[in-house]
C-alpha cells in the first residue's frame, strides 16, 4: 500500500504544529512535506524558527521541508 502524500502549510503555528506531530505519529500512512514561509532573520522570528527547528529534529529523515511564500509563483 503506498502512502498518501501531505502538504502542510504554516507547520510553524500554533494549529498546524500539532497537526505536524499527529502526521509524524501516523508516518505509516503518510508522505509529509511541509512548505513554510521563510521569516525574517530578526530577533523576534529567531525564536519562532528556533522552536520550530527542535519541533522538526526528531522526524528531519520522514520529511521534506520546503522553504517560500506560498503567494509567490516561484517558490510554489
Amino acid at each position: 500500500m503506498s502512502k498518501k502524500k501531505i502538504l502542510l502549510t504554516g507547520a510553524a503555528g500554533t494549529i498546524d504544529s500539532q497537526v505536524f506531530l499527529e502526521l509524524m505519529r501516523q508516518n505509516n500512512f503518510y508522505e509529509t512535506r511541509i512548505f513554510e514561509r521563510k521569516l525574517p532573520n530578526e530577533k523576534i522570528y529567531r525564536k519562532k524558527i528556533k522552536a520550530f527547528q527542535k519541533l522538526l529534529e526528531p522526524f528531519k529523515n520522514n520529511i521534506e521541508i520546503i522553504w517560500g511564500d506560498i503567494t509567490s509563483p516561484l517558490d510554489v
